[in-house]
Order: structure tokens, then sequence, then C-alpha cells
């Protein structure tokens, strides 16, 4: 059952020099219900897996502290399946 639905995805590219390091660029994800997410990285994994990463400030205690993320692993999957079959519509993501 999916329970996240992506209407769309604005997908920016990483430079050249950043691909290398694993980083393919960024994207913006409308999701139903009016909610916009923004900052997500796209990146290679150095297991080869292309992953969605999500943004997050650092507090004076050096802990992360996510704007969003999700909250379960079938969450990650679905949100991850979306919007990489998206961007595979309009991109190619090579290494």
């Amino acid at each position: 059952m999916t329970t996240i639905r992506v209407i769309a995805v604005k997908f920016s590219s990483a430079r050249p020099h950043e691909v290398r390091g694993g980083l393919l660029g960024w994207v913006a994800v409308t999701l139903h219900g009016g909610y916009l997410l923004d900052g997500i990285t796209v990146r290679r994994t150095s297991a080869g897996r292309v992953a969605l990463s999500f943004p997050a400030k650092v507090d004076a205690h050096g802990i992360q502290r996510p704007y969003f993320k999700p909250l379960t692993d079938m969450a990650r999957r679905e949100l991850e399946e979306q919007v990489l079959a998206a961007i595979g519509r309009e991109h190619e993501l090579t290494p």
C-alpha cells in the first residue's frame, strides 16, 4: 500500500567533479497534500546504489537534526522509488 504520493520532482544536476565524489544532484519533491521537500541530495553510495540523503543541521552538541526524514525503512523505500523513477524519466544517473 502506497502511503506517499509524489506529485512532482525537480532535479538539479551536480557538477562533474562533484559527481566523481558521489554527489549526483539535488531534488525538490512535491507531495500530495501540499508539501514541498527541498534540499534532498541524490548520491551514489560506495556500493554503487543511488540513494536520497536528507538535509539536516548540526546542533551545538554535534548531533545531526534532520529537517525532515522518512520515519521507517518502508517510507524511505517508497519515497526513493518514486523520486528516482521520476528522475530516471528525465535524466540518466551515471557514475
